[in-house]
C-alpha cells in the first residue's frame, strides 16, 4: 500500500459552483496527514453521491493507502458509488481477516442495477457472511430476472440473513404472500418452512424458468400468484435487458 502526500488547498475557478468547490475541498482532504479527516472526507463524497471520474480516481488511490481503515473506507465509498471494480480488493481485504467486513458488506447493498448481477453472484461464494449478506440483499432488490438462480442457490447458505434475502427476493418476483414471504422476525421463528417451500418451487419450475430465459410465465401461476402480479411480472420480462441509466440514488 502507498502513502498519500498531503494535499494543499485546491485551486478552484472563480466561477465554480458551490458543489464544485465542496468537491474540490473534500478531494484535497483525502491527502490529510490526519487519517480521521481523510476518512470523513471519503465518507462525505459517498454520502453526497459524488461519483464522477475525478472522485473515483482519487478514491482508487486512497484504496491503496497504508492505513487499512482509510483504505477500507475508500473501497466502501467506491462500491457505494457504483464502482464494482473495487469489489475484488474489498473481498480480499475482508477475507484476510480485516474488521471492516460489515462496512463493506453494507456498501454492496447499493449495487442494485442489472450490470452488477454477475459480480454479486460471485460474492455469494465469499467466506465472509457480511459480504454474502450484502450481495444477497442487492440481488434481492435487483430488477433483473437473471438473479433468480442465484437467489435459489442462496436458499442453502449457512447464514440465516442470506437465506432470508433469498426468500424475499424470490417472493418479490413470484409470490409475495403469507407463507411465502414474511418479516425477518417471523421468518426466524420457522425458517425451514419458507426455505423448503421455495426449494420445492425451484425444483419444480427451474427447467421451465430457464427455458423461458428467466421470464416469468405460467409456472408462476402454479403457486397461485394473483393475476395483477402475474401481469406485472410479464411486463417486467418484456423490458429490454440492457442496464438502467447509471443512477443508484
Amino acid at each position: 500500500m502507498v502513502a498519500l502526500a498531503p494535499t494543499r488547498p485546491p485551486d478552484v475557478a472563480e466561477d465554480a459552483s458551490e458543489s464544485e468547490r465542496l468537491q474540490a475541498e473534500l478531494l484535497a482532504a483525502f491527502g490529510s496527514n490526519d487519517a480521521g479527516i481523510a476518512c470523513r472526507a471519503v465518507r462525505s463524497v459517498a454520502a453526497l453521491g459524488m461519483a464522477d471520474a475525478q472522485v473515483i480516481a482519487a478514491l482508487t488511490r486512497v484504496s491503496e493507502h497504508h492505513d487499512v481503515a482509510l483504505a477500507a473506507s475508500a473501497l466502501a465509498a467506491r462500491i457505494e458509488l457504483g464502482d464494482a471494480e473495487a469489489i475484488p480488493a474489498a473481498r480480499a481485504l475482508v477475507e484476510s481477516g480485516y474488521y471492516a467486513e460489515n462496512v463493506l458488506g453494507l456498501a454492496l447493498r447499493n449495487l442494485t442495477r442489472p450490470e452488477y448481477v454477475e459480480v454479486l453472484t460471485q460474492l455469494l461464494g465469499s467466506r465472509s457472511a457480511a459480504l454474502r449478506r450484502g450481495a444477497a440483499y442487492a440481488l434481492r432488490e435487483n430488477e433483473a430476472q437473471e438473479v433468480v438462480p442465484a437467489l435459489a442457490a442462496a436458499l442453502d447458505d449457512e447464514d440465516r440473513e442470506v437465506q432470508y434475502h433469498a426468500v424475499m427476493g424470490m417472493a418479490k418476483r413470484i409470490r409475495l404472500e403469507p407463507g411465502w414471504a414474511a418479516a425477518y422476525e417471523v421468518f426466524l421463528k420457522d425458517p425451514d418452512t419458507y426455505l423448503q417451500r421455495w426449494r420445492e418451487w425451484w425444483a419444480e419450475n427451474r427447467s421451465a424458468f430457464e427455458q423461458r430465459g428467466g421470464a416469468p410465465g405460467r409456472q408462476r401461476r402454479r403457486v397461485g400468484q394473483s393475476r395483477p402480479l402475474a401481469r406485472a411480472g410479464q411486463r417486467l420480462a418484456r423490458l429490454p435487458g440492457r442496464a438502467d441509466a447509471r443512477n443508484n440514488g
